[in-house]
């Protein structure tokens, strides 16, 4: 899918949405550089062309999903129209997340 980037002095991705048809994509592997400002989240919305009301905050086993920094982790199950990443600081330099959207899961 490619890479998701915050730019520096930000602390949201673009949509991706914009890049990709995410109602065929069934999970996500994210790949973070080594370092991150803050701490990234996941957030979805049901809409293609989501305000700022429509975003919520993915959670997995009752926590927020957190992509730590130098670390590849994997979203099961996942189907939103549109997914960006969140920081919680504004990111010192631009960081790129690697996303790999997964059709089918293994197992």
């Amino acid at each position: 899918m490619g890479t998701l980037t915050i730019e520096s002095g930000e602390t949201e991705s673009p949509n991706l949405r914009e890049t990709v048809a995410l109602e065929f994509v069934r999970g996500y592997t994210f790949i973070a550089p080594e370092t991150l400002t803050g701490t990234v989240k996941v957030e979805t919305s049901y809409k293609r062309d989501p305000t700022a009301d429509d975003w919520t905050t993915v959670m997995l086993a009752g926590v927020d999903f957190v992509i730590p920094a130098g670390k590849t982790v994997m979203l099961p199950d996942l189907m939103c129209k549109s997914l960006r990443l969140v920081s919680s600081a504004a990111e010192a330099a631009d960081r790129g997340i690697g996303v790999i959207g997964h059709t089918s899961l293994p197992g």
